[in-house]
C-alpha cells in the first residue's frame, strides 16, 4: 500500500488478507524483503508489527545507528525517538483494526500507534536486523515539519501520562534546574517497568543516561550564555562609567 495514510487507513475493514505490507510509492524494497519477513511471521504469528532496517536512498546511510530488535527493546526506545521505519512494515490487520490504535495526530500517526501499541503487552512490534527497504529523504517544508514536531510532542505527552507521569519531559520546558532533571527520570524509570514489565531494562537505562547528558548539555548550554551575556552587559556598563569619568 502506497496510499496517503487517510486513503489507506479505512481500508483495512473491507480487506481479507491477514497482513497488510506497507511502503511509500518513493522508496526501494529489496527483492528479498518479503521473503524474509513472511517466512517471520510465519513463525511468529502473533506479531502485530513488523518491521526492516533501512538505509537512506541517496546516500546508502542507515536510517538508524542502532535499531531496536525485539519487542522489549522497541518499548525502551520508542518513547524517545520513532524506532521503526513505517514502509518497511507489515502489520497484522485483525489486531489493528481490534485496538483502533491511530491517533489523529497529523504526520505523526504512525508513531502515535507504535506507543500506543507497546502499553499493550499482547502487541509486539520488532525489527529484523536485515537492511531490506531503501527510503528516501522526503523534500523539506518547513510547514509539514512544524506541524509534525507539534503532533509528535503531543503523542509523547500523551504517553507520559498514561504511564502515569505528572511532570514534564525537560526537553520540553524552557527552564530546569539538574534536580528536576534527575527526578523526572527517576519517576519515569519507575513507572515505564511497571506499566511495561516486557521491556528490555537494560536498553532503558542507556536510553536514559543518555537523555540526561543532553539535558545536562543543555543546562550547561543555558548557564554559559547567561554568564556570556551577563559579563558583556557588565563590560558595556563599565566601559559607559570610564567614558563618562572624563
Amino acid at each position: 500500500m502506497d496510499s496517503g495514510f487517510k486513503v489507506w487507513l479505512p481500508t483495512l475493514n473491507v480487506i481479507e488478507p491477514p497482513w497488510v505490507a506497507r511502503m511509500d510509492s518513493d522508496d526501494w524494497a529489496f527483492p528479498d524483503r518479503f521473503k524474509f519477513q513472511m517466512e517471520y511471521l510465519e513463525q511468529h504469528p502473533h506479531t502485530t508489527v513488523l518491521g526492516t532496517h533501512a538505509i537512506f536512498l541517496e546516500d546508502q546511510k542507515p536510517l538508524h545507528s542502532h535499531l531496536p530488535l525485539s519487542p522489549g527493546q522497541v518499548a525502551a526506545a520508542m518513547p524517545f525517538y520513532c524506532c521503526v521505519c513505517h514502509p518497511s512494515t507489515i502489520l497484522n490487520r485483525k489486531q489493528i483494526i481490534e485496538e483502533k490504535l491511530y491517533p489523529d495526530f497529523n504526520h505523526a500517526e504512525d508513531y502515535g500507534l507504535w506507543l500506543n501499541l507497546i502499553l499493550n503487552p499482547q502487541r509486539r512490534i520488532v525489527n529484523l536486523p536485515n537492511v531490506l527497504l531503501k527510503y528516501r529523504r522526503g523534500i523539506s517544508r518547513p510547514q509539514y515539519n512544524e506541524q509534525q514536531i507539534l503532533s509528535t510532542i503531543k503523542i509523547k505527552k500523551i504517553f507520559d501520562q498514561n504511564i502515569g507521569m505528572t511532570g514534564t519531559r525537560p526537553a520540553f520546558i524552557e527552564n530546569y534546574d539538574w534536580d528536576y532533571v534527575e527526578h523526572w527520570f527517576s519517576d519515569y524509570h519507575q513507572k515505564i517497568i511497571k506499566r511495561l514489565p516486557y521491556i528490555d531494562k537494560n536498553l532503558l537505562m542507556k536510553l536514559i543516561v543518555n537523555q540526561k547528558r543532553k539535558a545536562a548539555k543543555a543546562i550547561y548550554r543555558k548557564d554559559n550564555l547567561f554568564l556570556i551575556r551577563y559579563l558583556q552587559q557588565a563590560s558595556i556598563d563599565l566601559f559607559y562609567k570610564t567614558l563618562y569619568r572624563y
